[in-house]
């Protein structure tokens, strides 16, 4: 696959560096991902396969085959560095005392000019985690009452960036700002920049509505929240033990909300795995904060991820993801008591 753009400096270095192949094999030791591995020490060495496997504005991401312990792979992120210092923390300090053993942790290195990093981590393989399916949402359920409780006690923790109500608000005004910026592009046509406006007006109310929720904020627990906690995030291992759940790429997460992770969350059996340390998380306040997550994370948040392709040509693809926000926040607001 040919490789025709990338935005980060991360992702221009590596990729020249790879000259446009997603598999390498030769001259391994000149790729930066190669060199920041080698350059930890300890017995590391250069791999005899580095794969591509893809790669985001800000990030991008590579398996280093058969260097890990034991002969495993190893899963190479590039990223800025300010994320990077936030996801080691939660891999080194934050998940051994959560999940109560290793979590493949390998290693972080500075790269460049010290505003990108690199990290490693095992590569853990397993199946796609599938929502729709009974036995994973039960296996992710307890893994995120497991993850909340605990780490509500772990003082690392809570010295992560603060995703309370105020990050919200300001994911919902920048995603404003997009829109706005981006409403004149000639290829949106009238209905889409009626789903703009609409958007626009829906935030608008919610805004106006902002000491309920930071009200309704206060009533909750704070914990890590691992902020995306979708499918493509989530892989499955199947043991001895029976299934396992792997949560990776904890770029917005943070010290939060519960609520924003339970998204796909089995809420009865949350509830009943949690109440011994939340006991006043009662059926109806665990449905009121699931609402409430869900508007937060994947309403306002969700929206500003989507919109930056407004600005290009490719605007289909915010529009149709914004109309079934719309639908989404409605039925949250309504949920809350914000909206008859």
């Amino acid at each position: 696959m040919r490789l025709r753009e990338c935005r980060s400096r991360a992702t221009q270095e590596s990729v020249l560096a790879l000259q446009s192949m997603e598999i390498v094999t030769r001259r391994l030791e000149e790729l930066p991902v190669v060199r920041a591995w080698v350059g930890l020490g300890r017995g590391r060495h250069a791999p005899p396969r580095v794969e591509l496997l893809g790669w985001k504005p800000k990030s991008i991401v590579f398996r280093l085959v058969g260097v890990g312990p034991a002969g495993a792979d190893v899963i190479a992120k590039g990223c800025v560095r300010d994320t990077g210092l936030v996801e080691r923390a939660i891999y080194a300090d934050v998940l051994p005392h959560v999940l109560g053993g290793p979590v493949g942790y390998c290693g972080f290195a500075e790269a460049g000019d010290g505003r990108l990093c690199w990290l490693f981590l095992e590569d853990q393989g397993g199946e796609p985690f599938d929502p729709a399916i009974a036995e994973h949402r039960a296996v992710a359920t307890r893994w995120l009452a497991v993850l909340h409780t605990r780490s509500a006690r772990v003082a690392a923790a809570a010295r992560l960036p603060d995703r309370g109500p105020g990050h919200y608000l300001d994911q919902m005004r920048a995603a404003c700002r997009t829109i706005r910026e981006n409403r004149a592009n000639p290829v949106l046509t009238t209905e889409d920049r009626a789903v703009l406006d609409r958007t626009l007006a829906q935030f608008a109310f919610i805004e106006s509505k902002w000491n309920a929720v930071e009200a309704a904020c206060l009533q909750a627990p704070r914990s890590l929240v691992h902020g995306d906690f979708a499918e493509r995030n989530l892989r499955l291992r199947r043991g001895r033990g029976g299934l396992a759940l792997v949560a990776f790429d904890w770029e917005v997460a943070g010290w939060g909300l519960p609520a924003v992770d339970l998204a796909h969350a089995d809420l009865p059996l949350y509830g009943a795995t949690v109440r011994e340390t939340w006991p006043s998380l009662d059926d109806g306040t665990l449905l009121r904060m699931a609402h409430l997550g869900r508007l937060l994370r994947g309403g306002l948040a969700a929206a500003n991820w989507a919109v930056p392709n407004l600005a290009t040509e490719w605007v289909e693809q915010p529009v149709t993801t914004l109309c079934f926000y719309q639908a989404q926040i409605a039925e949250d607001l309504r949920a809350l008591g914000w909206l008859p």
